[in-house]
């Protein structure tokens, strides 16, 4: 998505449009021996040679965004920041590998979860001065007499907001979802479709049927990841790697070992906990192929983004943790297979329960990460 800042009415002169990266989204690093984890919501400036202030601040919390359309007057000025460079400078700021007086190492880092987004603050240039287009204050140190040195979008890039209609491509009916859903439902050919370009995309699934009332289906992300660097290829290998108080069955060296990460947002630490649960309890129940009819939780967190978590889990389950976090760097895990697969879930007063992981998830907590 693509907004900008509102501008204020009083100006003359020339309109421009300075852009910024937008990241919503949590932070994962293996410091030391530890698993640290944040939440944030902040901004970095997407010219990499202009005088501005790195961020907005608080403007995009506080102010009403808008859309760009190409009815907006002025210039956008087209970014030249990547988005990889633009999370690197994101995990250097709220994790400084090397600062001053910092003794931990910093094995792994990764943005988990992000919402990406362009918003564009306007500035003012009237002769030699050149103004904040919000609080028309001068940018002293902003000079922008040439623009020639700076690529500006022309009206035909501007893009704009799309509409797909939710009819099911397989057999035209309503598609079903919540307002932050990225997956939608067909209840009468019980498929799931995602947004893929101008698009619908076919989604794989998988539903473990629970027992009993008031079940609530949880989608979950099964990941087959072979790890390159780490004896880690069966459910033995888990147990060994999870220090778990089981004694191995020679079956359990051949069992297919999977990644279990949540397809919702919730906060990071409850993210780690649920992971590292669902993951060392390997659910092996048989899988159907319709949709429940219970109550489904939408699906919120994109498969690419539970992806990259994984290392981040394999560190959290790993016991031997100064054997482990030094051998970051050099593991590799490359997702295979992801299979979305809803899991049940039995009311327990405020919480949800998965008794198998002996997993409890508040309600609460399910209405706090559809906010992030």
């Amino acid at each position: 998505m693509r907004y900008c800042l509102p501008i204020n009415e009083n100006f003359s002169g020339k309109l421009y449009f300075v852009p910024y990266w937008r990241f919503k989204g949590m932070i994962f690093s293996c410091e030391g021996y530890e698993i640290k984890k944040e939440t944030i919501d902040t901004t970095t400036l997407a010219l990499q040679k202009l005088p501005l202030n790195a961020s907005l601040g608080l403007r995009p919390q506080a102010m009403r965004l808008k859309f760009v359309t190409p009815d907006i007057k002025g210039k956008f000025l087209a970014h030249d920041m990547p988005k990889s460079i633009m999370l690197s400078q994101i995990e250097d700021r709220f994790i400084p590998t090397g600062a001053t007086g910092r003794t931990l190492d910093v094995f792994h880092k990764a943005c988990i979860g992000e919402t990406m987004s362009m918003i564009y603050t306007p500035v003012l240039v009237d002769k030699d001065a050149v103004l904040d287009g919000i609080v028309k204050s001068p940018l002293t140190a902003f000079n922008l007499t040439d623009m020639s040195a700076f690529s500006v979008y022309d009206e035909k890039d501007y893009g704009g907001v799309q509409f797909v209609p939710a009819l099911c491509p397989n057999c035209g009916w309503n598609l079903e979802g919540e307002k932050d859903s990225i997956i939608l439902a067909c209840g009468n050919c019980s498929s799931a479709w995602q947004v893929s370009g101008s698009g619908l995309k076919h989604v794989d699934f998988a539903v473990i049927s629970g027992k009993g009332a008031d079940i609530t289906y949880l989608p979950f992300w099964r990941i087959k990841a072979p790890v390159e660097g780490l004896e880690l290829k069966s459910y033995a290998d888990l147990i060994r790697l999870a220090n778990l108080p089981k004694v191995i069955r020679e079956e359990w060296e051949n069992l297919r070992f999977y990644f279990w990460l949540p397809a919702f947002k919730v906060h990071p630490d409850l993210l780690l906990r649920i992971g590292r649960f669902m993951t060392i309890a390997q659910p092996q129940e048989d899988l159907s192929d319709y949709l429940p009819k219970d109550s489904v939780h939408p699906v919120t967190l994109p498969a690419a983004e539970a992806e990259e978590c994984l290392k981040i889990i394999l560190a959290d389950i790993a016991i031997a943790k100064k054997k482990v976090f030094p051998l970051l760097k050099d593991i590799e895990i490359k997702p295979a297979e992801t299979l979305l697969t809803y899991l049940p879930f039995t009311p327990d007063r405020d919480d949800l329960l998965h008794s198998q992981a002996r997993l409890i998830i508040p309600r609460n907590a399910l209405k706090y990460g559809r906010n992030l």
